[in-house]
């Protein structure tokens, strides 16, 4: 499973990729608030933001590589109405439900 960032104007940028819990990839200056909880008997992974900021704001997308014509890519939006408070403590899940 992989996970994409679109922000308006830019260029989807790879934010992660869980194969295993032993074999995960985070993206080139993705920082670490960023992680992924498969819960594979539901088909869910989930996309964890943990100390949302305010330019999380954006598109995800998730595929699993496995089909090449990406007819499984999956979208979702994380929209950001406000700074959190305490960015510290906020927290998104971002859900990408694999269906074959």
């Amino acid at each position: 499973m992989q996970w994409y960032q679109l922000r308006q104007g830019s260029q989807p940028q790879f934010i992660y990729r869980y194969c295993s819990p032993s074999s995960q990839e985070r993206g080139s200056g993705i920082p670490g608030r960023f992680s992924v909880e498969p819960n594979r008997s539901k088909n869910v992974w989930e996309l964890i933001i943990s100390g949302v900021q305010v330019e999380d704001d954006a598109n995800y997308y998730c595929n699993l590589w496995s089909d090449p014509s990406h007819s499984d890519t999956k979208q979702t939006e994380l929209k950001l109405k406000s700074k959190p408070a305490e960015p510290h403590e906020a927290q998104s899940l971002v859900h990408c439900n694999v269906t074959k």
